[in-house]
């Protein structure tokens, strides 16, 4: 059975499969979600670690594809330092993380502002003030990692920063219907809540409105996405990664240039209870040589993520040997310079 969805009125998609074999491994989280939200909130964060470990479990037993995927991945940046055995183990650890993350999205609007700073803590609150204090807005840029979104989006705005973030929708063309009517609602029930430009609109003058009103646009610095593969430098750079190199868009680093706005990295990681939402010094800005601002930027981020490998969504989801190509190509004018 089919079904053909708008995406809006007059614009219509390819007919779409009713259920498609990607949905079950969704279905798992919706159950688990609702499951969650059913309990009182005074027990729901304890609960949603041990649902996660179960959740990720069964993900990474469901989807074959991106499970052999993560291992791949990680053999390729690890291989050297940890044996197969290790590297199974980590990518399992990567899919109970993810898991971690969607639950933590989903009871974002059921927490209160107490409960949500018992489970994720914030740090470096006075770089961010500072940076504010400038009048020109702020960058604020992060990655795609552990309880990344609405968690520390929601925290922020509790805590009376005006915010507009750029995020992502996940859904693709071809989701099915359930997906489409099911899971994604139950995926996405606190986006309405925040102010979110979606990067494949990008408005420039939105963008500029929102420094320029003196707010916080948050945004992620490494997307590995198919863009990636169509832009060429400076709109791409590469970036050294343990011994391989990957490309990293520039767009934020060229938008703070453009503005004169304080470009603030942020990273959230595990904490001793639950997680720790770091605000870092911001970036100094080096528009002599955009190379090495880029490169600040992910050493900033690779500080973080020997401790917690596991927390960087990019394992699950990109292919780490055709980025790595690009990035080499990208990276020869600039080794043999």
């Amino acid at each position: 059975m089919t079904t053909t969805l708008g995406l809006s009125p007059g614009q219509r998609l390819p007919p779409v499969p009713f259920l498609s074999k990607r949905d079950v491994p969704f279905l798992g989280f919706v159950v688990v979600a609702m499951s969650l939200r059913a309990l009182p909130g005074s027990i729901r964060l304890r609960w949603l670690t041990q649902a996660a470990t179960w959740l990720g479990a069964v993900w990474y037993r469901l989807q074959g594809w991106d499970a052999a995927l993560t291992r791949a991945n990680l053999q390729m940046i690890f291989g050297e330092q940890w044996s197969e055995a290790q590297v199974d183990d980590l990518a399992r650890k990567v899919f109970r993380q993810v898991a971690v993350s969607k639950l933590a999205q989903d009871i974002v609007p059921d927490l209160s502002l107490a409960e949500m700073e018992a489970f994720i803590h914030l740090e470096g609150q006075e770089h961010l003030d500072a940076a504010l204090a400038l009048g020109r807005g702020v960058i604020l840029i992060g990655t795609h990692s552990s309880v990344q979104g609405y968690l520390p989006l929601m925290l922020l705005m509790r805590r009376g920063y005006p915010v507009t973030a750029v995020l992502g929708e996940e859904i693709e063309p071809d989701s099915s219907y359930v997906y489409r009517h099911l899971v994604y609602p139950v995926r996405e029930r606190a986006r309405h809540l925040f102010d979110i430009i979606a990067p494949g609109e990008m408005p420039q003058r939105k963008i500029v409105e929102v420094l320029r009103q003196n707010r916080i646009l948050l945004t992620m610095g490494d997307a590995l996405d198919e863009e990636t593969f169509a832009l060429a430098a400076p709109n791409v750079l590469p970036v050294r990664f343990q011994k391989h190199w990957l490309p990293l868009k520039t767009s934020p680093f060229r938008l703070a240039r453009w503005r004169e706005s304080p470009l603030v990295p942020f990273f959230v990681v595990p904490g001793p209870t639950g997680f720790r939402l770091v605000i870092e010094l911001a970036l100094p800005p080096n528009a002599a040589d955009p190379q090495a601002e880029v490169a600040a930027f992910w050493a900033r981020f690779e500080a973080h993520l020997p401790h917690h490998p596991e927390m960087w969504w990019h394992w699950r989801h990109e292919r780490f040997d055709e980025l790595v190509r690009l990035a080499e190509a990208l990276a020869r004018p600039v080794t043999s310079a």
